[in-house]
């Protein structure tokens, strides 16, 4: 993902402008995440970046009631992931409304289930 996402860009995605859109961009090889709230449903009441997740407090207008949305890109590298998992304890421990987390962990159980072995 760029270092700025211009807003050319998200109306190709979102021409009719119902999303507030929030993004981290990519260091490196990895990460970059891009979130989008769709604002007749919901509220955005703030936002909290890490390193490897993009948290949203939000504001459920139908249900009247708050709740959490946290998009994750875990480390890749095997070095970092428990730098990634302590950083999205962190995150949950914060929270005291319900939480949604969702995106990508690069996180298996098995070696064996591994596409690249050496990697």
């Amino acid at each position: 993902m760029t270092e700025d996402l211009d807003d050319k860009t998200l109306r190709k995605i979102d021409p009719n402008g119902t999303y507030m859109w929030k993004w981290i961009p990519a260091r490196g090889k990895s990460g970059g995440l891009l979130s989008g709230i769709h604002i007749d449903f919901m509220e955005v009441g703030s936002f909290t970046e890490g390193k490897y997740m993009l948290q949203m407090d939000l504001w459920d207008k139908k249900l009247k009631t708050k709740w959490n949305f946290m998009n994750v890109y875990g480390a890749a590298q095997e070095e970092n992931k428990r730098e990634f998992l302590a950083e999205l304890a962190g995150f949950c421990s914060k929270n005291k409304s319900p939480f949604l987390v969702g995106g990508d962990f690069n996180i298996i159980r098995f070696s064996s289930k591994k596409v690249n072995p050496l990697g």
